[in-house]
């Protein structure tokens, strides 16, 4: 099998699709606990919302701000990975022959 950047490609879409359906389930997960503990879900968020102080909600935000730079780190050591990988896409310029 071939290690092409097509094959890289489609192999990063099928994991995409797959995180994406392993959201989908999460949260479809997180609807059925609700139903079956008889919540509304809109109410409950919006209760846990309104007990939340000012400075819970800034470590709140803090943290969430932490996760997302790292993922962003993650994602950019990711790429330079992949980068080095793959070598130049660029074609070499010939060399002259003697």
């Amino acid at each position: 099998m071939s290690d092409s950047p097509e094959d890289r490609a489609m192999a990063t879409v099928k994991k995409a699709e797959q995180m994406i359906k392993d959201v989908q389930r999460t949260l479809e997960d997180g609807d059925d606990f609700f139903r079956r503990q008889g919540l509304d879900r809109s109410k409950a968020t919006a209760f846990c919302e309104k007990s939340m102080s000012a400075d819970d909600r800034r470590k709140a935000e803090e943290l969430l701000k932490q996760d997302l730079a790292e993922i962003d780190e993650e994602v950019h050591q990711a790429k330079l990975r992949q980068g080095d990988e793959g070598g130049s896409s660029k074609a070499k310029r010939p060399r002259s022959m003697v």
